[in-house]
Parts: C-alpha cells; structure tokens; sequence
C-alpha cells in the first residue's frame, strides 16, 4: 500500500479515509456495492459509530484471509 506523502498536510480525517479505503481493498479489489458498504462500516466506526453487526463481519473477513 502506497499512501501519497502529501497527506501530511492533509486533515487526519483525510488521512484516515485514504488508509480505510486501501484496507478494505484487500478484501474487495473493485469498487462495487461490497466494497462501498465495507468502507462505510469501517468509516462509522473510525468516526465514533456503535460497532455494527457488518463491522464485525468485515474484521472476521480480514482475520481469515490472513490466518490462511
């Protein structure tokens, strides 16, 4: 994952969307419904959102695809 350095001068809350977004690429390589709903959830959270019952599934989605 390559994030552009010139996010230093850039809000955290940019620079946390950019680094959410390259994540849930690694379990949805496009950009369709899937992935959009992955990021929401991980953006609610990052935001203060209550876990949801899709945040969970996307981090045990995460846990497998590395403890393969």
């Amino acid at each position: 994952m390559c994030i552009n350095w010139q996010l230093v001068d850039a809000p955290l809350s940019a620079l946390e969307y950019v680094v959410a977004h390259e994540i849930v690429h690694l379990l949805h390589r496009n950009h369709g419904d899937a992935f959009w709903e992955a990021l929401s959830c991980v953006m609610s959270r990052l935001e203060g959102g209550a876990m949801r019952k899709c945040e969970i599934g996307f981090y045990i989605s995460i846990t497998r695809a590395y403890s393969q």
